[in-house]
């Protein structure tokens, strides 16, 4: 379930962004919102997680502690196909449901946790 949300939030951001791209600011190395200290839930972590063990990306925290563990030297997101919801979404949250795809995002997480015995309401440090 939870790849599946993943593909309607980038199919619908694409979608928007097609019509038009001018609603969309962001460039490649600008990463003004890859900011530190964001936290993710436990499915979010886990899919980070398997990304890191199947790519050739190497983990190496920022040395900017107000910035994303994930930033490469480009300031380039290194975990960008596996990246959480709330960097998908920013800067769209006028073309998207928020509040629908958060707490659809947390009962995926809960249905997850519940069925392999972990806590549904733990977060994780994305520097974690």
């Amino acid at each position: 379930m939870y790849k599946k949300l993943l593909q309607k939030i980038d199919q619908h951001i694409e979608k928007v962004h097609r019509r038009n791209p001018r609603a969309f600011v962001c460039k490649s190395g600008c990463a003004d919102c890859c900011v530190g200290g964001i936290s993710v839930w436990r499915i979010e972590y886990e899919n980070i997680r398997e990304y890191l063990k199947l790519s050739t990306v190497s983990f190496h925290p920022s040395a900017k502690k107000d910035k994303c563990p994930f930033l490469n030297d480009e300031d380039l997101c290194s975990i960008y196909p596996a990246r959480p919801i709330v960097c998908r979404l920013w800067g769209a949250p006028d073309i998207i449901n928020l509040d629908l795809v958060l707490s659809t995002l947390a009962a995926i997480n809960h249905v997850y946790c519940k069925e392999l015995g972990f806590d549904p309401t733990e977060r994780f440090k994305l520097s974690r």
